[in-house]
């Protein structure tokens, strides 16, 4: 089985939003991109300029799930990225 992400879009540098048909119900799909600090530790990655909430998001999900988290691999993007996916409200 095979899930498609349409619409992804770059909300801001490091943080990516789309769009994810499953058994007929649409998702949210987000993507943060991380990186390892010199402790060998999942961090967030931060633009040059230093402006993006990546931080947060990471923190948010790692106080549910405290372990490394798996990343994935995008076509046309460089680094390692986070895939967290829910359903849209009613």
């Amino acid at each position: 089985m095979k899930f498609e992400i349409t619409d992804l879009d770059e909300a801001e540098p490091g943080y990516l939003l789309g769009t994810v048909d499953m058994f007929g119900t649409l998702h949210h799909a987000e993507f943060i991109r991380v990186v390892e600090n010199e402790k060998d530790e999942q961090v967030a990655w931060i633009p040059p300029d230093g402006e993006n909430e990546n931080e947060s998001r990471l923190e948010d999900l790692q106080r549910y799930y405290p372990a490394y988290l798996a990343t994935v691999q995008l076509p046309e993007r460089d680094g390692e990225w986070l895939c967290v996916i829910f359903p849209y409200g009613r």
